[in-house]
């Protein structure tokens, strides 16, 4: 049954389910928030539609990376 749970986790979140229920209770206890897997979190993604930024808006968060004198206003 294990073995099952294992290959049924395994197809639906593109990874194996390796905790037990036991550790899984004490890190939804200690951490708080939710925890989604690098495949749920693709798929959750791929799905919003991107941002649309302006050239001036893409010049000046490439100026605030690159640590250029940046008017604040």
């Amino acid at each position: 049954m294990k073995a099952l749970d294992q290959a049924i986790a395994l197809l639906q979140t593109g990874e194996p389910h390796l905790e037990s229920e036991d550790v899984q209770s004490a890190r939804q206890l200690l951490l708080p928030g939710h925890y989604l897997n690098p495949t749920a979190t693709r798929a959750r993604f791929a799905s919003v539609d991107p941002a649309t930024l302006t050239t001036p808006a893409v010049e000046y968060v490439n100026d605030i990376i690159r640590g250029a004198a940046v008017d604040f206003d």
